[in-house]
């Protein structure tokens, strides 16, 4: 853990600010742990209500694509963040470890952090892991760029072959449905772990998570189950 001293002159300016010891020369910035997952879901939120009223696709797929992405982020930011915390509190040095395990899945990640701090699951887990699964491999594809050749021949009195094109797995997110979707699943695995710890407050928890301010459990569940309606 980083240790900072700021050291002040008579009038309370500060004369020096040192991080382990050491002389900072830059400007240093110290903020609460939960503002580490905030930003992600204030994203998503700014750019899901952004795509209503937006009549581009390009500028739609923009958008969607960057909810999509800060949706997961969030969800991975309040995974790390979140059961630190726990683990810290526990003392318990293999959640810490395994918090600090940067190989495999989110969503397994999610699962061994859940049953080492609670000793049960999640209500819904095994639907919700399986959602988050689907989400984040999409994630890879979006992450991880490909793009596999294609043609298309327009078939008419002059026979026109156009190559060098490929069916773009982007468009799918000018569609604002996968979109929430994909905020929502996430807001409601947050929302569960609030639940299985024992927060009497779930709407404070997800405002303090996710700056989503009077969001309850049973908005987001509906939510959830409005987009299952969809497919």
């Amino acid at each position: 853990m980083a240790e900072f001293v700021f050291e002040q002159n008579a009038d309370g300016t500060i004369q020096k600010i040192l991080k382990d010891g050491n002389p900072q020369n830059t400007e240093v910035r110290l903020e609460q742990v939960f503002s580490v997952v905030t930003i992600y879901f204030e994203s998503a939120r700014h750019n899901l209500a952004q795509m209503n009223g937006e009549n581009d696709s390009r500028s739609r797929r923009r958008l969607g694509m960057q909810c999509f992405l800060m949706s997961l982020m969030g969800l991975e930011a309040f995974t790390n963040t979140y059961f630190l915390l726990r683990g810290r509190e526990q003392k318990n040095s293999s959640i810490e470890r395994r918090v600090n395990e940067n190989h495999g899945s989110i969503t397994k990640k999610i699962e061994s952090l859940v049953k080492m701090t609670f000793g049960e699951l999640l209500e819904d887990q095994k639907m919700l892991i399986g959602q988050i699964y689907q989400l984040t491999q999409l994630r890879h594809e979006i992450v991880h760029p490909k793009w596999t050749p294609a043609s298309l021949e327009i078939q008419s009195e002059n026979c026109i072959i156009l190559e060098g094109l490929t069916e773009n797995r982007q468009a799918i997110f000018e569609e604002e449905k996968i979109c929430r979707e994909a905020l929502f699943f996430c807001l409601l695995v947050i929302a569960r772990v609030g639940q299985i710890s024992n927060s009497q407050n779930i709407e404070g928890f997800l405002f303090h998570w996710t700056g989503f301010f009077g969001l309850t459990l049973d908005a987001i569940v509906q939510e959830v189950d409005d987009c299952a309606m969809e497919h």
